[in-house]
């Protein structure tokens, strides 16, 4: 006697086909993501050199800060005060010796090793060193200090409709403050949505919307005449007080200064070129439309000084100094509109030593330098 096949249930049937393609579903997925993964990695590690291929999710950050990767090296114990230097193209060795003067005049003063930590870089402003002093939350500094207001005031050379707080209107900024506000996926260590959205900026500045983002460091002619409205006022004065409460919070002493400049009356690109301004003569000297028309930029930074003014005389601890005002506009001080000449970085460096001093012999409104400086 025979039996018929059996037969699987029609329902069964279809229950195995979707699970069945549910399976190969998430096989091409995650081969896909993988695929995507190692694109990545591979792309970074070829443009990159900060970023080898086995980097870990948190090493991303050195894609924009290659700079900070010393500064958060596990620290050996040693003797000696921490200086960490947050700024511009003003604090950078390229453009003069201001730390390597501050060091000298600091071990001179306090019979002590100095251990200078140098993050400023050309073409940053606050918001990066907003970013970089959050990074070094779990590092320990005997001072800060925090000199900017420059070059935030190319980022109002954008028309209103355009404009983000965040400065996102730039591909740089843009770029960062993806990863600022998704730093959770370096925890998987995974590159793929910084990766993607980095594409995606790029897509829609050379494909869709040429216009959408503006460079860091040169400014749209067309768009000149929008930098007479300083926009960055707002994200200016938030950045600078969150830094000011980080220090607080981790009971570090920071030196916050207005930032000192000089425009010639009788200043044009021309004249900077043949040196017939008062300037220091100088091959680094980079002439003002860098930033904007003369009187944005003069505008920009008178705006960003008070709002330095302002924040410092709400938090007394604050060592605050008026570079802007000390140094009186000089041409000697100065090779060009922001970057000082030898005898300005002196006088720099003076200005900062004499603060100090003046909290060391009770005459400042702050506590006396032995306690601000450990």
């Amino acid at each position: 006697m025979t039996f018929p096949p059996k037969t699987r249930p029609v329902a069964g049937s279809l229950i195995g086909r979707v699970a069945w393609c549910c399976k190969r579903f998430l096989v091409v997925v995650l081969a896909t993501l993988c695929s995507v993964e190692v694109f990545a990695r591979a792309n970074y590690a070829l443009h990159h050199r900060h970023l080898p291929f086995f980097s870990l999710g948190r090493d991303f950050i050195y894609r924009f800060y290659p700079e900070l990767r010393p500064a958060l090296q596990p620290e050996r114990a040693a003797e000696g005060l921490r200086v960490l230097l947050l700024g511009g193209s003003t604090l950078h060795p390229e453009f003069g010796d201001i730390a390597e003067r501050l060091a000298d005049r600091l071990q001179e003063r306090f019979q002590q090793p100095i251990r200078m930590v140098n993050l400023a870089m050309p073409a940053q402003g606050v918001l990066d060193c907003d970013y970089k002093y959050r990074f070094l939350r779990q590092r320990r500094f005997d001072v800060v200090a925090l000199y900017v207001g420059m070059n935030d005031v190319r980022a109002n050379n954008v028309p209103d409709t355009l404009w983000r707080d965040d400065y996102g209107h730039y591909c740089w900024y843009d770029e960062l403050s993806f990863f600022m506000r998704h730093q959770k996926w370096t925890r998987w260590n995974l590159l793929t949505p910084f990766f993607v959205k980095a594409m995606a900026i790029r897509i829609n500045q050379r494909l869709l919307h040429r216009a959408a983002h503006v460079s860091r460091h040169s400014v749209n002619p067309e768009w000149i005449r929008f930098g007479g409205t300083i926009k960055t006022a707002k994200p200016f004065r938030a950045a600078i007080e969150r830094i000011v409460t980080l220090a607080e919070t981790k009971g570090e002493p920071l030196i916050l200064m207005t930032f000192a400049h000089h425009l010639p009356e009788d200043y044009s690109r021309e004249r900077l070129r043949d040196g017939s301004l008062d300037y220091i003569p100088s091959p680094q000297a980079s002439p003002v439309e860098l930033w904007g028309a003369p009187a944005n930029v003069q505008a920009g930074l008178t705006v960003h000084n008070q709002i330095i003014r302002e924040v410092a005389q709400r938090h007394p601890a604050v060592i605050f100094i008026d570079q802007d005002q000390l140094m009186s506009h000089q041409g000697r001080w100065f090779i060009d509109v922001c970057h000082l000449s030898p005898a300005g970085s002196a006088e720099f460096v003076a200005n900062i030593m004499a603060e100090l001093q003046k909290r060391q012999s009770g005459i400042g409104h702050g506590a006396p330098v032995q306690k601000i400086i450990r």
